[in-house]
């Protein structure tokens, strides 16, 4: 989404606060309203409206909670001490696959790499 991780760590840090739990708690109720109209019974466009509307909310109430797990995910797959992390991006890139072909193509210095990805001897 685009979030720095000072951001990210700002969402967290809300969501610790005793003023964001009467925040869900409005949400909650408004969530419940608009639950209550869907429930009553509506015109079909009128009751896809009103089921966008419920996911919007559920959305928006995930959202920090979502974020969080996003990054402890990515954190998790690519710690920032690896090599892989700040290097090359064809390190990345599988040996002896339709990637590996596309990315010698594209990338030059790619090709002093024999299939395995070691370098070659020789001139």
């Amino acid at each position: 989404m685009g979030l720095s991780r000072d951001s990210l760590e700002q969402i967290q840090a809300l969501t610790g606060m005793p003023a964001y739990k009467h925040y869900l708690g409005a949400l909650e109720r408004l969530y419940e309203s608009n639950l209550g109209a869907l429930l009553r019974g509506l015109p079909h466009d009128a009751y896809l409206f009103q089921c966008g509307v419920c996911f919007a909310l559920e959305q928006i109430a995930k959202l920090p909670n979502d974020l969080t797990i996003k990054a402890r995910d990515l954190d998790a797959r690519h710690p920032p001490s690896s090599p892989d992390a700040a290097g090359d991006p064809g390190a990345t890139v599988f040996a002896n696959t339709p990637f590996w072909d596309a990315y010698q193509r594209l990338h030059p210095r790619a090709r002093q790499y024999g299939g395995a990805g070691v370098p070659l001897s020789g001139p």
